[in-house]
Formats: structure tokens, C-alpha cells, sequence
């Protein structure tokens, strides 16, 4: 009985070691898509910064300049909104990444710390044990020097 409560205590170890593992995993990748996130917010800011240049050089080439240079800033202008629309579905995308790691990682911690009370309870079980087996030695021991 105590060798299988060994063995479960090691499965649980080594399970938890596991878990552990998954968690660094995780972690790992939660930093990485924030550097994505980051990466991709400060694009979204360079591009509404350019598109606000646009939009200010759209507004003195009205004075300017013909109707024909007029409709290409327009485009290029329109092209900016696209492109920052496509960044923010990228940053939603990857928040929403995020929070499932981050989801993940509170389920992974969770299970950790299940294990370890079960890991601590095992090992009091097991102490338990040992002492009840120490116990009916000395009884055996002593049964027998009566006998004797």
C-alpha cells in the first residue's frame, strides 16, 4: 500500500512537472503575442499618423492642384483607412489570443496547485502509513519477545 501511494505520489510529481512545463509554454507565448500586439499598435499608430498627413496634404492640394492628383491622394488616403481598419482587426485578434492564454494559463495554475494539495496529501498518507507499519513492527517485536 505505501509502494503504491509512492507511485501515485511520483505520477502526481511528474504530472505536475508537466503542467509546469505547459505553463512556461504559455507564458512563452503570451510574451510573444504581445510583442505582436505592440508591433502591430505601433504600426496602427504610424499609419493614422500618415493618414492624418494625408489627409492634411489632401486639404492644401484642393488648393493647389487639379482634380486628376486630387483622386490619387484620395486613394492613397483610402488605401491608409484600409489598412488601419486591417491592424485594428489584428489587434482585436490578437487580444482576443491573448485572453485565452491568459485563460489557459489561470486553468494551468489551478491544476498545479490541485496537484501540489494532492502531492502534500499523498505525502502525509504516506508518512502516516510508514508509522502505522513502524507501529505494528514493535507490537510484532514485542509479541514475539513475550512469546518467547
Amino acid at each position: 500500500k505505501v509502494q503504491t501511494l509512492e507511485k501515485g505520489l511520483v505520477e502526481l510529481a511528474q504530472e505536475r512537472d508537466g503542467l509546469k512545463l505547459d505553463l512556461d509554454e504559455l507564458e512563452a507565448r503570451t510574451a510573444n503575442m504581445e510583442v505582436d500586439w505592440n508591433e502591430s499598435e505601433n504600426k496602427r499608430n504610424e499609419l493614422e499618423a500618415e493618414l492624418q498627413e494625408v489627409w492634411n496634404l489632401k486639404d492644401s492640394l484642393e488648393k493647389d492642384r487639379g482634380e486628376d492628383t486630387l483622386h490619387q491622394e484620395r486613394e492613397h488616403a483610402d488605401q491608409l483607412a484600409r489598412e488601419v481598419q486591417e491592424r485594428d482587426a489584428r489587434i482585436s485578434e490578437l487580444e482576443q489570443e491573448q485572453q485565452f492564454a491568459n485563460d489557459n494559463i489561470a486553468r494551468l495554475e489551478q491544476n498545479l496547485q490541485q496537484r501540489d494539495e494532492e502531492i502534500a496529501q499523498y505525502t502525509r498518507r504516506v508518512v502516516e502509513r510508514e508509522s502505522e507499519v513502524e507501529q505494528l513492527r514493535e507490537e510484532m517485536s514485542k509479541l514475539k519477545r513475550e512469546h518467547s
